[in-house]
This record gives C-alpha cells, structure tokens and sequence, in this order.
C-alpha cells in the first residue's frame, strides 16, 4: 500500500486489479454477479482474454463498492449521465460516492471518494504509437510543442503521461472525449501535472487536481480529483474468485 498525504482534508482510494487470471471458461460463473447489460457486453467480445478482463474488471468494482456500501454486489444498480459517466443508483448511501474504473491489457484501476468528482485513467505503454502524430491531432497546441521540444526518449513516456491525466480529467468531469482533449492543456514542467487551462471552464485549473499514479511496470496512470483531496491512499485488490 502506498499513501500520498496532508493533514487533514479528503481521501480518495485507488484500487489496483491484476486481471491477469483463469481463462474465461474457467470464471464463467462470476458472469452471473454482474448485470444482464454486463454479461451481455462481456459475451460480445470475440476474444477470450477480452472477455475475462472486462468480467474480472466489473466484478472487482462490484466487489469493492459492495464493501462501501454494505450491499450485495449483485444488487448494485447503475445509472449513467449523458456522455455514459456511471454512478451508483438505489442507493441513498451512494449519493456522495464517486467511482472511476478504468483497465488497460491485464491490470484495472478504481478509484474511489465521496468528497467530489474524480477520474481514473490507467494505459499500457506502447512503443509503437506515434506520439508526435497522434498528439497534433488530440493535443492543445501548447503540448504538442512541449512533446516536439523535448528527446526522444522522453518522449514517449511524457505522451503516455499527458494521455492518461486528460482522460483522467475528462472522465472526472463526466464528458465526451471527442472535441474535448484539444480544448484544455496540461503542464508537466512542476513533476506533478497541472491543469494550465480549460477553454470550457476558466475556473478549472483551481478546482481540479491531478496526479500521477503509481502503476505497474510498462503502465502509467493518473487520477483526476476536484476540490480539494488530501490524501490518495492506492491498495491492491485480490482478483476475485
């Protein structure tokens, strides 16, 4: 477990889940913890390891709102805002809650806080990707020149870096991704990244957080916050069984 804190203030919790279990066939049984829209999802996805990370994925946060909540995990319903944020229904503990899941190849994040929106964003890094196109194209003009100034060998991980703290915030603020990434522009000069600017919202660079998470290796990941969060405790999750 790590922790990241200041006196007093609020907390938000991120759970991390090594999806890196049985194969499907042999987790099928815990399709039926989830919703008939879950299992439906799950069951559309051709390959087999896509099927079992979405499965485990869902059934931890089931799991683990479950335990926040002292419900049933087959009992939690969800609802969704209109640009498909989840958040939790039915429930009148849960209208504080806030949650955020995200998974890339065999590792999921959750993040969880009842003291504001956040967001979580966790992405394998990819040798491959072509940073500088990708960026002029999704990235403020701002970014994109700090990635062209910077060496290649940085680059890559400082492109990962930006990807996953402006879908953090974008998720945290609970909207569409399309149109929206080119609109605001995030600094990593301090260490920490910072939210510079948001065409959207001239407020937001005082009231949104960002942070850098600890992930495993080949990963990076961030969490969005607004308000002001204190601490941000991350654990491991066991993968469900």
């Amino acid at each position: 477990m790590i922790s990241h804190s200041s006196p007093g203030g609020s907390m938000v919790t991120v759970w991390t889940i090594s999806l890196d279990g049985p194969d499907v066939s042999d987790c099928s049984h815990m399709l039926t913890r989830l919703s008939s829209a879950e299992q439906a999802r799950a069951t559309r996805f051709h390959r087999a390891a896509d099927r079992r990370r979405y499965t485990l994925a869902h059934v931890g946060l089931r799991e683990i709102l479950s335990k926040e909540l002292g419900v049933p995990p087959s009992s939690i319903r969800f609802e969704q805002n209109a640009n498909g944020k989840p958040r939790v229904s039915q429930n009148a503990d849960a209208s504080q809650l806030e949650f955020s899941l995200s998974h890339s190849g065999d590792v999921a994040m959750i993040g969880l806080s009842r003291s504001g929106s956040i967001g979580v964003d966790i992405e394998r890094i990819d040798s491959d990707t072509g940073v500088l196109a990708i960026a002029e194209r999704c990235f403020s003009k701002q970014e994109w020149e700090m990635l062209q100034s910077i060496s290649e060998s940085e680059r890559l991980t400082h492109f990962f870096q930006l990807w996953v703290c402006k879908e953090a915030y974008v998720k945290g603020r609970g909207e569409g991704i399309i149109d929206r990434l080119r609109s605001f522009t995030i600094s990593l000069d301090q260490g920490e990244p910072q939210l510079v600017q948001d065409d959207h919202d001239p407020d937001a660079p005082r009231s949104w957080k960002l942070h850098l998470l600890d992930a495993p290796e080949g990963f990076v990941a961030a969490l969005a916050t607004h308000n002001d969060i204190q601490e941000v405790t991350q654990v491991g999750w066991p993968l469900p069984s």
